[in-house]
């Protein structure tokens, strides 16, 4: 029976049953069995007996066994096969061999007992294919393509050969190839492409169609444009075959932030506001991008005006120039410009555009600015005529008139001269006539008038009246009377020439309540019936008038309210009047009542009995109606001012504060200002006087002065200043141990606030004033008096600087 390997090709198998089925069995004859018996193996040979083999190729070996009898049987798929190294080859049951590593091994086929052996030599791999990428491909007209050739070999390795292979290309004339791969389409039509690598090649289809776009180039780009402008821009297509196109009206337009600039669809560019635009252009999936700068407006022309003028000799005429910008808004350049005369010795022009008159002749003036002129016609003409007016004039004396000097000149203008003419008057005794072209009436009479400029002199004449009435005063302005009684007024005329005149007798007289109050021709007042009657003089259509309260008896005293007042330098007293008559009726006469105060330098009082305090003291006001007086006490109290201080705050922030003070002049003398100086403990630290002249202004150091010679020896942190105006007549050392309280002195302190460690203000305030009362006064004087008494100068400020 047959043994079969399982290494053994089935398809052997089949051919020896085959033949054995020929022969009618194989295990028929016993002729046969012993003929085999005496054949033995002699040989057994492997072919090739040398090879060499690339790393990773595979070759197919083969055995032949030789016998005895000379005959050969194929027996390689029946050996045992083997190498050494093992590692240097693979070897299948059938002989199939592959290289693994390069070197020499020994390979050994063994059939029943016998070897036969082959040297088998591995290469390097070697190349089994190459490969072209991309295999199919679509090129635009003109434009490129970068094709890469890949290598494969035997032992599955792949490496990059595109530099090192020979190209092709069918038909040639459509695409060029250069030696590293790079393809560009010359001409329309379908190309097989052929890479071609020792002996191997690799192929690719190529189709080359029409020209593609490849970019989009905008101009201008960049741009910059100011703010109200518009711009056309452009979009220029590039394609691949090296044509261009203009695709402005074809392109989608864009622009971003539209806030700055917009676009239109065929890419007009406006400016909106100053700002980074970017501009976009696409067409066919192809973006062209610009930067846009739009820059603040610029100036687009200049006027000036008056574009056209007549400027005499010796006058002037502001010009003004007036830019106009991109964004269509105006600006006033007058200042900025540069201005020019031309020619120059007809006109000037000043640098803020005030030209001015020199010699006859015609100019053209000019005004640039930021590359930009403006242009205006000026004309000098000569003066020909000066014509005053009113002429002829008439006037009362005492009063004034203004005339008006105007020129005539040769181009037909005419120009007011009235304040560059040289005035005259003759005689000058009769009238006067000031620089301005001011008359003042001086004596009755008639005088000429003369106005000069540029050696022409215009003429006119004046005729002086006797002077007129201009104002009626009726007094007393206010006056009372009883029922049945009478009063006197008096009209008293001022003249046009200062001049006054009594004019009861001759005025007109009138009443405009009868039945209240009648008057006489000459002024005499008669009570009708209690009330208030308006009573007026006129004389030459000038009036005065009075009232007069008519009283319902006769009074039998006059009672003043309050009847005694107290109020500070700052304050006011309204003080009443009340008639209370014999038949037990009372009424307030205050409007009615004549006042007064005696001394009269304390308060102000006026006609209605209002009392205002002007210095420190005492004074009686008295009240008068109808021959009957009241009067009332009033005092006005001496006044302090008082102001904080904080050196503590002046010293950490390194500033100095400051106290200011100044006599307005009310008493019309100089005052002293008289300094206390009190700790944060309210006890007095310092004091001392100082002058202070009318109208004069002194500057004392809170540092320096006010704390410069504390009594404990160390300067209180805060605390507060007090000021008292005093009299220098009573006090000319301005000892503040010794206070006479006058008149008004203004103080003002300022500060350093902190608010935080590195962040200081200044404050100012003025000083707060109050009523000084005696017991105060007192108290001052005695505190000062015994830092005084101390010695060794202690707790004495200083004056400070200024006056």
């Amino acid at each position: 029976m047959f043994s079969i390997s399982s290494s053994v090709p089935k398809s052997l198998v089949l051919v020896v049953l085959s033949i054995c089925l020929l022969l009618s069995g194989c295990g028929g004859g016993g002729n046969s069995n012993s003929t085999n018996s005496q054949k033995t193996l002699t040989q057994v040979s492997v072919s090739p007996q040398t090879l060499s083999l690339a790393k990773g190729a595979s070759h197919q070996m083969s055995v032949m066994a030789t016998f005895s009898d000379g005959s050969q049987q194929n027996v390689t798929a029946s050996a045992s096969w083997s190498s050494n190294p093992s590692a240097a080859l693979s070897v299948s049951g059938v002989g199939q061999l592959t290289g693994m590593t390069q070197g020499t091994a020994q390979l050994s086929a063994q059939y029943q007992g016998m070897t036969g052996k082959a040297s088998i030599t591995v290469t390097a791999a070697a190349l089994a294919s190459i490969a072209v990428t991309p295999n199919q491909s679509i090129v635009p007209l003109g434009s490129s393509e970068q094709l890469s050739v890949t290598g494969t070999f035997t032992d599955g390795s792949t490496s990059d050969v595109t530099s090192s292979v020979t190209w092709s290309a069918s038909p040639s004339a459509d695409v060029s190839v250069s030696t590293a791969g790079m393809l560009k389409g010359m001409a329309t039509g379908s190309v097989q492409v052929s890479a071609q690598y020792q002996s191997m090649t690799g192929n690719a289809s190529v189709t080359v169609t029409k020209a593609a776009l490849s970019s989009i180039a905008i101009s201008p780009n960049p741009s910059s444009i100011p703010v109200g402008l518009s711009e056309q821009l452009s979009a220029m297509g590039n394609f691949t075959d090296g044509s261009t196109m203009d695709l402005t009206q074809m392109a989608t337009w864009s622009a971003a932030p539209t806030s700055s600039a917009s676009l239109s669809a065929t890419g007009m560019l406006k400016a909106i506001a100053q700002g980074s635009v970017q501009v976009s252009a696409v067409f066919q999936s192809v973006t062209g991008n610009a930067a846009v700068t739009v820059t603040p407006p610029a100036l687009v022309s200049i006027a000036v005006t008056p574009n056209q003028s007549d400027v005499p000799i010796g006058r002037t005429e502001q010009l003004a120039a007036t830019g106009t910008y991109t964004d269509g808004s105006t600006a006033d350049i007058t200042a900025l410009a540069a201005w020019n005369t031309n020619p120059s010795v007809f006109a000037t022009i000043s640098s803020a555009g005030i030209v001015s008159g020199v010699a006859v002749g015609n100019v053209q003036v000019s005004a640039s600015y930021q590359g930009k002129v403006g242009q205006a016609a000026v004309t000098v003409p000569n003066l020909i005529f000066i014509t005053v007016t009113p002429n002829p004039s008439s006037l009362p004396k005492g009063t004034t008139e203004q005339l008006t000097a105007t020129g005539l000149y040769s181009d037909g203008s005419k120009f007011d001269l009235t304040q560059l003419a040289q005035w005259g008057t003759s005689p000058t005794n009769t009238a006067a006539i000031n620089s301005t072209g001011n008359l003042t009436a001086l004596a009755i009479g008639t005088a000429q008038i003369t106005a000069q400029y540029q050696k022409v002199t215009g003429n006119a004449s004046v005729t002086v009246l006797p002077p007129i009435v201009v104002s009626i005063a009726v007094t007393p302005g206010w006056s009372s009377v009883a029922v049945g009684a009478n009063e006197q007024l008096t009209a008293t005329g001022t003249f046009s020439d200062g001049s006054t005149q009594n004019l009861t007798n001759s005025a007109q007289w009138n009443s405009v309540d009868t039945t209240i109050a009648g008057v006489g021709a000459h002024g005499s007042t008669l009570g009708n019936s209690r009330g208030t009657a308006i009573i007026t003089a006129s004389q030459g259509g000038v009036i005065g008038g009075a009232a007069v309260i008519v009283l319902p008896g006769p009074i039998a005293s006059l009672e003043v309210i309050p009847n005694v007042a107290s109020i500070g330098m700052d304050g006011s007293q309204q003080f009443l009047a009340i008639a209370h008559f014999k038949n037990g009726l009372t009424q307030d006469v205050t409007a009615g009542a004549a006042w007064s105060s005696l001394p009269s330098n304390v308060v102000s009082l006026s006609s209605g009995g209002f009392a205002g305090a002007l210095q420190p003291g005492s004074t009686t006001v008295t009240a008068s109606a109808a021959g009957v007086t009241g009067s009332a006490g009033i005092t006005v109290l001496p006044e302090i001012v008082v102001n904080y201080f904080d050196l503590h705050n002046a010293q950490i922030a390194g500033a100095d504060g400051t106290i200011r003070i100044t006599n307005p002049g009310v008493t019309g003398t100089d005052l002293c200002a008289m300094f206390y100086v009190y700790d944060e403990n309210q006890e007095l630290s310092e004091c001392c006087g100082c002058t202070v002249t009318q109208n004069g202004l002194r500057t004392l150091s809170l540092v320096s002065d006010l704390n410069s010679n504390p009594l404990t020896g160390t300067a209180p942190p805060n605390g507060v200043i007090q000021m008292v105006p005093s009299d220098p007549s009573v006090n000319p050392q301005c000892n503040p141990a010794s206070l006479a309280p006058k008149g008004v002195v203004l103080g003002w302190g300022s500060n350093v606030q902190v608010l935080n460690n590195s962040t200081f203000q200044f404050t100012e305030s003025r000083f707060s004033p109050a009523p000084l009362t005696r017991a105060e006064q007192q108290e001052l004087v005695n505190q000062c008096s015994f830092l005084q008494l101390l010695g060794s100068g202690q707790g004495v400020c200083s004056c400070g600087t200024g006056d």
